[in-house]
């Protein structure tokens, strides 16, 4: 399972280490560096060929809602990379569950903004061009692939949270 280890306590059962923040925060910064890397290429016939390759930050600006996405990609990292902070000092069931909890909604908003924005260039390039193109790079399938980890690191830690009460009553 995804962030096991054992952790010594008095009782001698097995906890969650700070493995799953290590593994969550790793993500992030996979995310990051991502987002600024050319995440896809536009090719159409606009009188002559034309290539068009945009980073995330491009793709926020393009689209005209673009000014929230700008600062929400990175204030969602942050966060993400505040709670896995917290969750590490987190002895609480109920800091642990928010923790839970936030990972998979936030990965969820942060992955979800980009296909909506491709689409709309796309269309406004199928309007100018007879035959418009769109290749996704290895950095937008790295940005999607830290945020499907963070969502698992999520998952795990609601299973564990949610047997730790079970175990508890």
């Amino acid at each position: 399972m995804i962030g096991r280890a054992l952790d010594s306590r008095s009782d001698g059962s097995a906890r969650y280490a700070g493995v799953n923040p290590a593994i969550a925060s790793a993500a992030v910064a996979v995310c990051a560096l991502a987002f600024f890397r050319v995440w896809v290429v536009f090719s159409a016939d606009l009188g002559g060929p034309a290539q068009i390759g945009l980073s995330g930050v491009e793709l926020t600006q393009q689209i005209g809602r673009g000014a929230i996405w700008r600062f929400a990609v990175p204030a969602g990292l942050v966060l993400i990379l505040l709670l896995s902070f917290l969750r590490l000092f987190a002895k609480s069931r109920t800091g642990k569950l928010v923790f839970a909890l936030s990972l998979p909604v936030i990965s969820l908003a942060l992955g979800a903004w980009p296909f909506g924005a491709m689409g709309r260039i796309l269309a406004r390039l199928r309007v100018t061009s007879k035959n418009p193109g769109m290749t996704l790079s290895a950095w937008f399938w790295m940005y999607c692939l830290g945020l499907v980890v963070i969502m698992i690191i999520g998952a795990v830690e609601l299973v564990g949270s949610l047997q730790e009460t079970k175990t508890a009553r």
